[in-house]
């Protein structure tokens, strides 16, 4: 039933997004309806139309000819989003100076109205928006950052400064992200040597069952506390169920609304999971709850949440959580969406605290949609923690 509502939108939504494209398409080729309304149609073919498949086949992720079909429709992409995003705030400007002098009944600037000077200003912006998506496109390619955080503690066991949690997230596994890029992060995770691993949600786009040699170097990243794992709202996609009982395979503990409590230099911390927010939507037996997280007959000196989603903070504060690790937002994932993300999510990216709580939001160990990380790089994060 949800997604039958969310059809309707959508369409009308991909109905304008596709007519502002051909206006667009129009400015550099004025006078050539039928050509630029066809160029539009296969534009968005190519960047929509192998993901349409992909659902239908997955199988196909394992075709050389396919995943190259991808990366085009994904580099395209790329620089489609950037260039429309750029060009909507251009033209609303124009069309807000147009709109303020037809009302005030002042005579506009002829340069406004010049359509040859917004054929040259729809150039300049395509030519930055290839530059944005080249470089962003490299960045996607590169191996993720090692990012290191200290957690501030306030009358917490001073023990807890010699832990070390390395947290991963997004890897969303598929067609672009493969064995190679997966083998290069858990190299990378075990150099650190963590006490702990975290793996919050968004591990794969795709059926475990073919994704079974991307996903294989998973199982030799070691921690001698363990690996945790919770689900993020792209395993609802695919199949929340044995995307669980694969990671269980894979030498991962799943947490789904329940905890452990483990053992750190004599100091015991509960780890806690739960469930990516919009679970229930998919399976109503995943609805997420911090309370069942949380509770535990173990008396515990710290406690920490993942939490796919920032957006349970406020539901983890009042469970009582000191700590809380998420991912999903991908900090925006490339500019100018890096800008705008805050339209969507109060907590974005990084180290934040709201009054006794802490939260981490991971920026995305991979890349998902457009493989373009443009000011925002992809991250292994380093946890640890010191004394106020």
């Amino acid at each position: 039933m949800i997604k039958r509502i969310l059809i309707i939108p959508f369409a009308i939504f991909l109905l304008l997004i596709f007519s502002y494209t051909y206006f667009k398409i129009s400015q550099f080729l004025p006078d050539k309806k039928i050509f630029v309304l066809i160029l539009t149609l296969l534009l968005f073919i190519a960047m929509i139309g192998w993901e349409l498949i992909y659902h239908y086949d997955v199988s196909l992720a394992n075709k050389f000819w396919f995943r190259t079909l991808a990366w085009t429709g994904s580099t395209l992409l790329g620089i489609w989003v950037t260039f429309i995003l750029f060009s909507f705030i251009v033209d609303t400007g124009r069309f807000a100076f147009l709109a303020i002098t037809t009302l005030t009944h002042t005579v506009p600037l002829k340069q406004i109205q010049n359509a040859a000077l917004f054929q040259w200003i729809s150039i300049i912006i395509f030519v930055i928006s290839l530059l944005i998506a080249g470089f962003g496109l490299k960045t996607a390619l590169s191996e993720p950052k090692i990012i290191e955080v200290f957690v501030p503690l306030k009358n917490k066991p001073p023990a807890l400064q010699a832990m070390k949690i390395v947290q991963i997230s997004d890897l969303h596994i598929g067609i672009m992200i493969r064995r190679n890029y997966v083998e290069k992060v858990v190299q990378k995770v075990n150099a650190l040597k963590p006490d702990l691993i975290v793996l919050t949600g968004d591990v794969a786009d795709g059926t475990p069952d073919d994704l079974v040699d991307q996903l294989q170097p998973l199982t030799k990243l070691y921690a001698p506390l363990g690996k945790f794992y919770v689900t993020g709202n792209h395993e609802y996609y695919w199949g929340a169920e044995k995307w669980v009982e694969k990671m269980s395979e894979l030498g991962f503990t799943p947490l789904i609304n329940e905890n452990r409590v483990i053992n750190f230099a004599g100091v015991k911390i509960l780890i806690a999971g739960i469930t990516d927010i919009s679970a229930k939507q998919f399976l109503s037996s995943h609805e997420s709850d911090t309370q069942k997280a949380i509770f535990s007959n173990d008396k515990t000196a710290f406690k920490i949440l993942l939490s796919h989603n920032p957006r349970s903070l406020g539901d983890a504060e009042k469970a009582g959580f000191d700590l809380q690790l998420s991912g999903h937002t991908h900090a925006g994932q490339f500019f100018p969406f890096s800008l705008l993300v805050f339209l969507a999510h109060k907590h974005r990216t990084g180290l934040n605290c709201q009054n006794e709580i802490w939260l981490y939001i991971n920026s995305g160990t991979g890349s998902w949609g457009p493989h373009n990380r443009y000011g925002i790089n992809s991250e292994i994060t380093v946890i640890g923690f010191r004394n106020e």
